[in-house]
């Protein structure tokens, strides 16, 4: 783990409210948990801030997770952006990770790569993707250790360089890991960010085991990366997309175990996250103006604006 002395300034001159009032900082993008920052003390690399942590030892234990899903995913062969982890501690009870990546050509990202190109040429992107996510999938049955592996394969979370190039896994934040069926993270770094009802309701929900519980169904996942072209702004791709999936799952010798996928039900489950998600926002905007306005407290979450799903 890194440790970054400049971190610790930029976190003291940071408002999580409005990130880019901080000197020297640009907003690069935003995750559902996390933000993606430049700053100018740090040229040539992003930062992806996680926070919520209340010890230092809750830190250092989501660290330890992230590190270890990286090193689980590099053993299964899946290329993963160089990641380093700094972890500053601004006041006794806030403790926040800084997960560190070399900044990367932004046209070369999936999601960019989505919106400018056919899908002929995505062609081979897509079908590494379906590949190493049915790899690490499948090797989970392998395992002996209580160890399970995910990942979220939406086309943003990749860098590809084109052609026969392997595509690189950026998106290491949230680490999809689990252990005897359980969350090696645990739930409450993703409960903290809203109001006290809705953290209790979704504990009694598990609203977080069970929408992380689909990145390890291989249908589930495809359809969250199909129907995330819809959030992209590239729905007219998704016909073409669908029939991509759908001839390379016809070329598996057991494509139809692996779930039935088409155009309406890549739709219907991305109407279903969608919603799920805005109200989920909602309501952390909501926690948010609660401690900020009302009780005049810092609320150590960055969230995104409007998004447009």
């Amino acid at each position: 783990m890194l440790e970054e002395a400049g971190l610790l300034e930029l976190e003291r001159l940071l408002d999580p409210a409005a990130p880019e009032r901080c000197p020297g900082v640009r907003v690069l993008g935003y995750g559902e948990v996390s933000a993606v920052l430049g700053w100018e003390a740090l040229p040539g690399r992003v930062l992806k801030r996680m926070s919520g942590f209340r010890s230092r030892r809750e830190v250092e234990d989501y660290a330890a997770v992230v590190e270890r899903y990286i090193g689980l995913l590099v053993e299964l062969g899946v290329a993963v952006v160089p990641t380093e982890i700094a972890l500053v501690a601004p006041a006794p009870n806030r403790h926040v990770a800084y997960l560190l990546q070399p900044q990367l050509d932004s046209a070369r990202l999936g999601n960019s790569l989505l919106r400018a190109r056919p899908m002929a040429e995505l062609r081979p992107l897509l079908e590494r993707v379906l590949e190493t996510v049915r790899h690490v999938l499948e090797a989970n049955r392998a395992r002996r250790d209580g160890r399970e592996v995910a990942i979220d394969a939406q086309l943003s979370n990749w860098f590809w360089q084109g052609g026969d190039s392997t595509p690189v896994l950026i998106d290491v934040g949230t680490p999809f890991l689990r252990l005897h069926g359980a969350l090696e993270t645990g739930t409450e770094l993703f409960l903290r960010a809203y109001p006290a009802p809705v953290r209790w309701w979704m504990r009694r929900d598990r609203s977080v085991e069970k929408y992380i519980a689909d990145y390890f169904r291989f249908d589930r996942t495809v359809l969250d990366l199909l129907g995330n072209l819809l959030k992209e702004g590239a729905g007219d791709k998704l016909p073409a997309a669908v029939a991509l999936v759908r001839d390379w799952l016809a070329r598996q010798p057991d494509g139809d175990a692996l779930g039935g996928i088409d155009e309406e039900r890549a739709r219907a489950y991305y109407a279903r996250d969608a919603a799920a998600l805005e109200v989920s926002l909602r309501a952390r905007r909501a926690a948010r103006f609660v401690r900020t306005a009302l009780l005049r407290q810092r609320y150590d979450f960055v969230l995104p604006g409007r998004i447009a799903r």
